[in-house]
């Protein structure tokens, strides 16, 4: 990619219950660029919804990303959470990818009183598991963790960045306002943002 784009966190309120359809009328009346797909609660779309995405980015050329559960924590203490993490982004990227996607982000985990390095090693570790998983399957999408609003969450932006530079599918997805949070409110300026 070689320009900024512009994208919105799932369809337009405006769309009302009209779907991805009117979701995508609505972009094209704003200049927007595509949408990111919201799997909150779980990797869920309607056949016909998937339908509708994949032939607007076939047919359209948006650009569409993928946010994985919440219910994502790559450095929990029990291994089934951790592996169920892993198996979540696993589906976003397998489901944004069918569609026609360009990336996926997600929050990877908590820190959990524990020490920053080990954990850093951890969330590396699975997402070696991830990359590798996707690489078998030919899936080439963008995985993307996210810098995070609360000191109690891995991935400051020195986090996300060092993850990155240890993978060839893995790129930094910067969220400001998570960034003016979890710098209580500290960065409101560029030449703020660049000291940190």
């Amino acid at each position: 990619m070689d320009k900024l784009y512009f994208l919105t966190a799932g369809v337009p309120l405006r769309a009302g219950t009209k779907g991805y359809e009117r979701g995508f009328e609505i972009h094209d009346e704003m200049g927007l660029d595509g949408l990111e797909l919201e799997f909150v609660h779980g990797v869920r779309i309607s056949d016909k919804s998937r339908e509708q995405v994949a032939d607007t980015v076939k047919s359209s050329g948006k650009i569409i990303t993928a946010h994985a559960p919440f219910y994502v924590n790559l450095n929990a203490r029990e291994d089934d959470k951790v592996e169920a993490s892993v198996q979540r982004i696993i589906e976003t990227a397998m489901t944004a990818n069918e569609l026609g996607g360009y990336s996926i982000t997600y929050h990877a985990g908590f820190y959990l009183n524990q020490d920053a390095e080990m954990v850093y090693e951890k969330i590396k570790t699975q997402t070696q598991i991830i990359t590798d998983s996707l690489a078998k399957v030919n899936n080439k999408i963008w995985i993307r963790p996210e810098t995070t609003g609360k000191a109690t969450q891995w991935g400051d932006l020195d986090e996300i960045i060092r993850l990155s530079k240890e993978f060839e599918t893995v790129l930094p997805c910067v969220d400001f306002s998570h960034l003016h949070a979890r710098y209580n409110g500290i960065v409101n300026t560029y030449d703020e943002f660049a000291e940190i």
